[in-house]
């Protein structure tokens, strides 16, 4: 085996899941007469795929949990939240709303499915339905005023627009 460029191999679970990347031989090396791909799959008895950085093979970089479509010879990032379809021509994930284009920053909000600007300060009305939602939730601890599942505090959790309820109520 020669010491050129590395590349990188994405290992597979029965459903096709990548469950770890490693670094490995040249794509083009033969190890005791097998492929790399080939090699690593009967090393590690889980299937074997090359994976690529700047994604000239499969599309994109392989990440863990995330899975690779046979059909379409192309990684899939993990869905990044439960409402967002998979575009079969991109294979990326998207929206169900389109994030509006205006030069603010935007993060996606699940639970109101909607854009919300990063720095500015949310609407009375979404305060309230936080709080409400928060003071009917079993997870509230009043004697602190916190989520006891992800420990933050009710003023950074009802104001801040980043705020996510864990529970995926707002």
């Amino acid at each position: 085996m020669g010491f050129g460029i590395m590349a990188h191999y994405a290992f597979l679970d029965a459903n096709n899941v990548v469950t770890e990347i490693i670094v490995g031989v040249e794509e083009n090396e033969i190890i005791d007469g097998l492929t790399p791909e080939e090699y690593y799959s009967e090393l590690k008895q889980q299937r074997c795929l090359r994976t690529s950085y700047n994604g000239n093979i499969r599309v994109r970089y392989a990440v863990i949990g995330g899975s690779y479509d046979d059909e379409k010879d192309a990684f899939i990032n993990i869905q990044p939240y439960p409402s967002w379809i998979l575009d079969e021509v991109t294979t990326e994930w998207v929206a169900p709303v389109t994030k509006p284009n205006d030069g603010k920053d935007y993060v996606w909000n699940e639970a109101s499915q909607s854009w919300l600007a990063k720095n500015e300060p949310l609407s009375i009305e979404i305060i309230k339905k936080r709080v409400d939602t928060c003071y009917e939730c079993p997870l509230y601890n009043f004697e602190n005023n916190t989520c006891v599942k992800c420990g933050c505090g009710a003023s950074y959790l009802h104001t801040d627009p980043k705020a996510v309820c864990p529970e995926g109520k707002w």
